[in-house]
């Protein structure tokens, strides 16, 4: 047994969520007042049966780890202690076996991945420090004025000129050629996997971490003059999703904790030479915009966000979505802007105590804009002033608090020489719009008609997986859908579920044990649990809940017929009586 399965063992999710929640019998369940945010009617469930606890308001929970991570603030590993103790287990001098075999699949996979982004980092950083090739990157580093304590600090390393250097040192490590393939560190020109090559070459290397200290990435910085791209970054892995990580975190969590406050920077030697300054607070988004879900997971630390981009355009324009994100989601939000210089890397090599004092120093996001507006606007000229209310307008809907709103509305149109009463209506009339766009999905990205059909595909699916005990009775339907539909319309976790079973039912195992759902990592184990434990909380009668699953799995049968049908017509091919008899059962069905 593995360590987490022995604390499961002995402490359970109703035991856990009694100590902080007052919890009271709701049929096979419990309910309670959510931990995690206010409420009056108690939305928050906990489930003895499938070990799960979750808020249906706030969408927070999970199975016990989950639930101390959110309640007590911290990553997985601390939770795994936390409970640990709760539970009477020594974890330092016990001794536990590898993983159980029902998180064998998954769980090894992305212990394989992170084994060899930790063994390929040890090769750049030998390379980086040990090569003639690599000291003179070293030696530019240095010249940027990155020290060496934070060179080795963070990790950095030499990728060497060479097509197979990293792969070979890979395979002498004993490590499977398909294994490397997938880390996305290696490239390969066929789909056999034959005519391979190492995708980062002449790079300054940049390894990157998630929340448990583990390397599930790198950044790779150009060295030669025309060498494209300037920055190269792994693809997205079972271990890495570029909208879930942040650069730096892995160093900056207490600091954040213990600040109060967590200051976002834009790229990897920002948020060196920021640690390096003193500013150890600090992270970057893992080479791309700043996502929600970053956001979101800072708000455990901290509900105070110092944003400080690069000085461009492109800088400015992501400082700007990653307050709307930020206000959004009710943070307390501040910006920062260097002086003299492109960048805050530049700017804290050359001024660290200045830089410091700048961080000390931010200023609440609105008054900076409503600053810079009067910079960069002639607010005389009737197209400025209108491009700057814009902005304002903009800026000022988002804010939560109405007594807040209304003082900066008092600035801006001193600024603005407007009437209160005017920018007060053009603010009250975005919000409606505003509203009114969030409600018609035609308008979003994606098309009315497949928003309309990724819900209905969801929603099918759910019912069939959450009624577990009618699927069991029913595979045979299902695994009809599964060949049918192999790239079904879902969003992620869903997706991720789907994909898993279908990757099961190719590989030849027992049909049967598909409804035991065993091949799932944990993740995708508890997002299944919470779909069951939303549905074990509805009225349904055995009866009820028999119908709603024949019709989700007719719904999704009837998905598939419709892209042949669709295929057909576009194909054209009735040359045989065969394909015109096969068009005629798919229409009539």
């Amino acid at each position: 047994m593995d360590l987490t399965e022995e604390i499961k063992s002995r402490i359970s999710i109703e035991q856990l969520v009694a100590q902080y929640v007052v919890l009271k019998p709701a049929g096979r369940n419990f309910k309670g007042l959510c931990p995690f945010h206010q409420e009056k009617t108690p939305s928050f469930m906990v489930s003895k049966e499938r070990q799960i606890a979750w808020c249906f308001g706030c969408q927070k929970g999970g199975d016990i780890f989950n639930f101390v991570q959110e309640i007590e603030h911290c990553d997985f590993k601390e939770a795994i202690n936390i409970l640990a103790e709760k539970a009477g287990i020594d974890v330092a001098s016990t001794d536990f076996s590898k993983p159980s075999a029902n998180f064998s699949q998954t769980k090894e996979k992305k212990e394989i991945l992170s084994e060899i982004h930790e063994e390929i980092n040890k090769f750049y950083v030998d390379q980086l420090w040990n090569t003639e090739a690599g000291k003179k990157v070293l030696h530019y580093v240095k010249k940027r004025g990155v020290q060496d304590e934070h060179i080795k600090k963070f990790l950095l390393g030499f990728a060497p000129d060479s097509f197979e250097d990293s792969y070979n040192f890979l395979l002498k490590k004993n490590f499977q050629k398909k294994d490397i393939i997938s880390t996305g560190l290696i490239n390969s020109k066929d789909t056999e996997g034959l005519n391979i090559y190492d995708k980062f070459r002449c790079r300054l290397m940049f390894p990157i971490k998630d929340s448990q200290n583990k390397i599930v990435a790198f950044g790779g910085r150009a060295l030669k003059k025309d060498q494209e791209p300037k920055y190269l970054n792994s693809p997205e892995t079972e271990i890495y999703h570029k909208s879930k990580v942040l650069y730096g975190f892995n160093l900056a969590k207490d600091e954040i904790k213990t600040k109060d406050e967590v200051v976002l920077v834009e790229g990897y030697m920002d948020v060196i030479a920021s640690y390096q300054a003193g500013v150890k607070n600090v992270v970057a988004s893992s080479g791309t915009a700043i996502s929600e879900y970053q956001i979101k997971f800072l708000k455990r630390f901290t509900n105070n966000f110092v944003f400080c981009f690069d000085t461009d355009s492109a800088g400015q324009e992501a400082t700007f979505r990653a307050v709307e994100i930020a206000q959004n989601l009710d943070c307390n939000i501040f910006i920062v802007q260097v002086r003299d210089a492109k960048d805050p890397g530049d700017y804290a090599i050359s001024n660290p105590s200045e830089f410091v004092d700048l961080i000390k120093n931010k200023i609440p996001y609105i008054n900076f804009y409503l600053d810079k507006i009067k910079k960069d606007y002639d607010l005389n000229s009737l197209d400025d002033n209108k491009k700057a209310q814009k902005i304002i307008i903009s800026l000022i809907s988002g804010v939560k608090d109405d007594w807040e709103k209304d003082v900066y509305i008092g600035k801006a149109v001193l600024i603005l020489n407007m009437d209160k009463k005017h920018l007060s209506g053009k603010v009250d009339n975005f919000l409606v719009s505003k509203k009114k766009l969030q409600q018609n999905p035609q308008k979003k990205e994606e098309t009315e008609d497949n928003s309309l059909k990724r819900r209905a595909n969801m929603e099918a699916l759910e019912y069939i997986l959450g009624f577990d005990d009618i699927l069991a009775l029913n595979l045979e339907s299902f695994i009809d859908v599964i060949k049918e539909n192999p790239d079904l319309d879902l969003e992620e976790h869903l997706k991720g579920i789907y994909n898993k079973i279908i990757e099961y039912y190719n590989s030849g195992a027992f049909v049967h044990e598909i409804s035991k759902f065993s091949f799932l990592d944990r993740e995708q184990n508890q997002y299944l649990k919470i779909i069951q434990l939303k549905l074990s909380d509805s009225s349904f009668t055995q009866s009820e809940k028999e119908q709603i699953f024949k019709k989700a799995i007719s719904k999704l049968q009837d998905r598939a017929n419709s892209k042949k049908r669709l295929n057909f017509k576009q194909n054209k091919d009735f040359s045989s009586i065969e394909e015109l008899g096969n068009y005629c059962k798919i229409v009539r069905y």
